[in-house]
This record gives structure tokens, sequence and C-alpha cells, in this order.
């Protein structure tokens, strides 16, 4: 699939007033971070999505290699929140991702310290 199609296929099932209201699919790219950081840096509004099928440079915690291989979905999402909720981000948005996930397909996915969501 196209990868504009693919875009377009994510935002439709998306029922959102902020994450995803833009959508950006590569099914190659180094880091999804490093996209969204430059997308922000550019003024991207809060709530870009970055999605790849493949990261080539993904990293972990403590700038640990993250292995990105192909059959799994790897994404950023630009936020821009206040100081007092900037700890709780990444953590809440693991456990949203499960609970979306649970009730959507009643499967049991499980939050790998601090936010890689994990389905067998």
């Amino acid at each position: 699939m196209p990868p504009n199609l693919v875009s377009a296929t994510l935002r439709r099932g998306l029922f959102t007033r902020v994450v995803g209201k833009r959508l950006i699919f590569f099914q190659e790219i180094p880091s999804t971070m490093d996209e969204t950081a430059r997308q922000a840096q550019a003024g991207a509004e809060e709530g870009l999505v970055v999605v790849a099928e493949v990261q080539t440079a993904g990293r972990g915690r403590m700038g640990r290699n993250w292995v990105s291989s192909p059959g799994n979905l790897y994404f950023s999402v630009l936020f821009r929140p206040s100081m007092p909720v900037l700890g709780m981000i990444s953590i809440l948005a693991g456990i949203a991702v499960v609970r979306s996930i649970r009730a959507c397909t009643g499967l049991s996915p499980r939050v790998k310290w601090p936010n890689d969501v994990m389905l067998q």
C-alpha cells in the first residue's frame, strides 16, 4: 500500500481532537523520534504522528539501540505539554495504547517500561 494510502487509512480510524490530526507515514526511516523533532522545530502542531514500518537508527532509553524490524509499528507523537505534565506523558501514553488495543481487539498487550507496548 503506498504511503499516502496508509496515512489516509490510519487517519480514518482516529476519533481524536489532537493526536493524529496530521499523520506522516514512512515505509523506512532512520528514526521516527528524529523526524518528529525535525517537524517540531519547523513548527508542526501538537498531535503530529510520525509512523514507520521500519526504523534503521531507532534508539531506546539512554541512547541504547532499538531494533526495529519489519512486522511491527513504530511511531512518535508530538506533544507540547506544560512542565507539570511532562514527566508523566510517556508512561500515560503506553497505558492508553494498551487500554485502546484491549478495548478494540480483546487482545492482552502489556507495557514494557516505560512506554513500549508488547503483544505476544
